[in-house]
């Protein structure tokens, strides 16, 4: 299962694909050469081109300017044949040094570019963060202005900037996150979560029927880390691999007032793969979902309704989902979905039954434009 956001150039509109660790940092499409910003399936922010009077170097200096500038710098005086005079034997005039390719990036004020892996190629499997159950937060009304809507991020401002904490940081939510994985039970696990006002109840709800034991994690890595400017408090991303899942699922992991508290909605939703059940459930079923979703090729020419393909982040499966016309959630998806661009939302969907005995999936809301988690 590739671990890669995948994406269109916002100015050739190529499909890409960067590794999950190069959300939100810089680099050239390798199609088109322009810079642009990768997306952040973590923020909700998408691709970005830089403008060019950002990415492109300056024009280079006249020749004779450029090897008095090198000269200088270096400290090393124009070499002349002391064979023959001067005026018989010019200098040859040199050559300005050739900038290798990667010279056009414009290197972050606060991180580095990503390595040059883009590459086009088709989506195997989408991986972002969170697991968990399914959430039930209210839905957030999109506003209706004179262009296409868009939905703000609930909670924590979507300003968040990528942080680089020490290593001895990062430490202390790995071992909160180890402490929850280890609790026996769902009261032990309750210590641990966030939002535990909401969550207790549904924990207990859930393992009334999923009973609950320890997780055994043979690897925990570190995919992301951000941190809020208004409060300054760290949310970091541990991609957590197990016996039964070898490629891993994501969970957040987010520095509070009271400590560091582990996302367990999202957690149990992306490690007991509840999308998978959903998809073969019963007729009305409903449920919320973090999901990958990208426009589908097939809308064109429907009268009521707008088609979608939904990627289960866990097990990369595909399935085609569609929304009304005219609803709060098509406008919503087709701002987040513009220029062919990926979306990584919560969504609210109702799986329906045909009398032949085929399924299909509406999306009734969009909860949360980010997987962020959300009080």
């Amino acid at each position: 299962m590739a671990h890669v956001i995948q994406f269109s150039c916002p100015a050739c509109h190529i499909l890409l694909s960067v590794p999950l660790q190069a959300a939100s940092q810089r680099g050239p499409c390798p199609h088109c050469g322009c810079h642009l910003i990768a997306p952040d399936p973590f923020s909700g922010t998408q691709a970005q081109l830089i403008p060019r009077e950002f990415s492109t170097p300056p024009a280079p200096e006249p020749p004779v300017v450029r090897i008095e500038a090198f000269h200088t710098t270096h400290n090393i005086p124009p070499h002349r044949p002391e064979s023959r005079p001067v005026e018989q034997q010019p200098a040859a005039k040199p050559q300005p040094p050739t900038a290798p390719p990667l010279t056009r990036e414009v290197p972050a004020p606060t991180k580095s570019t990503w390595p040059i892996t883009l590459g086009v190629g088709v989506l195997a499997a989408i991986l972002g963060f969170a697991g968990g159950f399914q959430s039930a937060q209210p839905a957030h009304r999109i506003p209706a202005p004179m262009t296409a809507p868009t939905i703000s991020h609930p909670a924590i401002p979507p300003t968040a900037t990528p942080a680089h904490p020490s290593g001895n940081t990062l430490a202390v939510p790995k071992e909160i996150l180890k402490a929850f994985l280890a609790a026996k039970d769902w009261r032990s696990r309750s210590a641990y979560v966030l939002f535990p006002e909401r969550v207790t109840k549904r924990m207990e709800s859930y393992h009334a029927t999923n009973p609950d034991s320890p997780t055994t994690a043979t690897r925990l890595n570190v995919e992301h880390c951000e941190s809020d400017p208004s409060s300054e408090l760290l949310l970091v991303v541990v991609r957590i691999s197990t016996a039964e899942c070898p490629a891993g699922f994501t969970v957040a992991v987010e520095e509070t007032p009271d400590g560091w508290k582990v996302d367990w909605e999202t957690f149990i939703e992306f490690k007991d793969m509840l999308f998978d059940r959903f998809v073969t459930g019963g007729n009305g079923d409903v449920g919320n979902y973090h999901l990958v979703i990208q426009a589908h090729p097939q809308s064109a020419g429907r009268e009521d309704s707008v088609a979608y393909t939904l990627t289960d982040p866990v097990k990369g499966t595909d399935h085609s989902a569609y929304v009304s016309k005219g609803s709060d959630a098509a406008a919503a998806l087709a701002h987040l979905t513009q220029d062919s661009a990926l979306a990584t939302p919560v969504l609210e969907i109702v799986r329906h039954v045909q009398p032949d005995g085929s399924a299909t999936l509406e999306i009734r809301s969009v909860l949360a434009t980010s997987w962020r988690p959300h009080l």
